[in-house]
């Protein structure tokens, strides 16, 4: 009894599908043999490859395949059921999914209620880009956009040279006549004759002479502008102005490309050498070396004693922190005086390091010298440093020498100015 339970499930496509293959398998059934071993799938689109073949979660082995038909073991012991049966054709990536009866299983029951709906799927891998289709057919014109601002009025240009002055204008009508003039003063009255009687009227005595001319009335309003006079012929060119000013430089143009380098000259002499440069910083300090368990370092400071005679020898401890004394450094060992440490382990001598600092007034040349004693005896291990009004340092990793335990160690330092004030630290390794 077989129910197919769903259609096709596309898993991926990394391969070209050859067009004699079916794209997707498909099972149509799943018969099981009489010993319950394996397992016949019937359908189309299996492939050329052998397929593979999963059962409830385990791939099965394939015994035969064909594009329709495919063999294959079944597990061992395997309960009777419906399992979830897949066929990839492994040629295309393709899946399929069937429900599968193994075992004796009774009739089928009747169809069940739809199951809800699962879960979408996850989104297929995106197919490969379509080729551009063809250009769409032009649009019509969009309607005219609205008219821009006017635009801001543009500076006045140069006054033109003046044109040939016009023919002189008609003369305007004549003003109105002034205001009469003042009427002169009245004679003086003479005395009143008798009045006789009335006589008859005497003829009109002649006309007086005519007054004085009074004062010109004030002007009258000036009659209106005659009309322009044609324009008159163009006057000759007049001669060119001066040039403007320079307009603003032009941007820079771009650079040329770089001409081919020339002949290599001849050397030049050599010049003077330049003045030796101030002394660089103290590197930093280097890691630390190995040290045996019976190695030991011993380190020493002191300010030189800044008096006596120039080389004078000072003894003092490899360990000591002092400042020298003429009368309590002058020998290494005595009945009042031990200056020396004592090897506490057999080892070897392997460095003296000695720095000095001419750290303040008086400053002057001076040059210090440290030598390592053994037993008393001078060794070969010595360093000297110059100074000046600045800091020096010396090395010797040269003269080593080894020593008992139990030998004593001193420091033997003279200096050939006693007057600067000099501040020296020694290491000395022994290991």
């Amino acid at each position: 009894m077989f129910n197919r339970l769903c259609i096709f499930l596309l898993v991926a496509s990394p391969t070209a599908v050859l067009a004699q293959e079916q794209l997707i398998p498909i099972v149509n059934a799943v018969s099981e043999n009489v010993a319950g071993t394996t397992i016949t799938i019937a359908g189309t689109g299996f492939g050329t490859r052998t397929p593979t073949v999963n059962l409830a979660g385990k791939n099965l082995t394939v015994v035969s395949y064909s594009d329709t038909v495919v063999t294959a073991n079944l597990p061992a012991e395997i309960a009777p059921g419906a399992y979830l049966l897949t066929v990839q054709n492994n040629l295309t990536r393709l899946v399929t999914l069937f429900t599968a009866a193994i075992g004796q299983i009774g009739p089928q029951g009747a169809p069940g209620l739809p199951g809800a709906q699962g879960p979408a799927g996850p989104a297929g891998t995106p197919g490969l880009p379509g080729s551009p289709g063809p250009a769409g057919a032009v649009g019509p014109a969009g309607p005219a956009g609205p008219a821009g601002s006017t635009g801001s009025v543009g500076p006045a240009g140069p006054i033109g040279p003046s044109g040939p002055t016009g023919a002189t204008g008609p003369t305007g009508a004549a003003g109105p006549a002034g205001p009469a003039g003042q009427t002169g003063a009245t004679g003086l009255t003479g005395p009143a004759g008798p009045i006789g009687p009335s006589g008859l009227p005497g003829p009109a005595g002649p006309a007086g002479p005519i007054g004085a001319t009074g004062l010109a009335g004030p002007s009258g309003a000036a009659g209106p502008a005659g009309p322009i006079g044609a324009t008159g012929l163009t006057g000759p060119t007049g001669s060119t102005g001066p040039a403007g000013p320079v307009g603003p430089a032009g941007a820079s143009g771009l650079t040329g490309p770089a001409g081919p380098a020339g002949p290599e000259g001849p050397s030049g002499l050599a010049g003077p050498a330049g003045p030796t440069g101030p002394i660089g910083p103290q590197g930093a300090t280097g890691p630390a070396g190995s040290l045996s368990t019976s190695g030991s370092i011993f380190t020493a400071t002191w300010i030189n004693p800044g008096g006596g005679s120039a080389g004078t020898p000072y003894y003092l401890a490899p360990n000591a922190s002092l400042s020298l004394q003429s009368g309590d450094n002058t020998a290494i060992a005595s009945a009042t005086q031990a200056n020396f440490a004592v090897a506490p382990a057999a080892c070897t001598v392997v460095a003296l390091n000695l720095g000095v600092n001419n750290f303040t007034a008086p400053q002057a040349s001076d040059i210090s010298t440290v030598t390592v004693y053994k037993n008393s005896v001078a060794t070969s291990m010595t360093c000297n440093v110059t100074t000046d009004g600045n800091g020096a340092s010396c090395s010797d990793t040269t003269d080593t020498f080894s020593v008992q335990g139990g030998d004593t160690l001193s420091l033997d330092f003279h200096e050939t100015n006693v007057n600067p004030f000099n501040k020296l630290t020694t290491t000395l390794i022994c290991q």
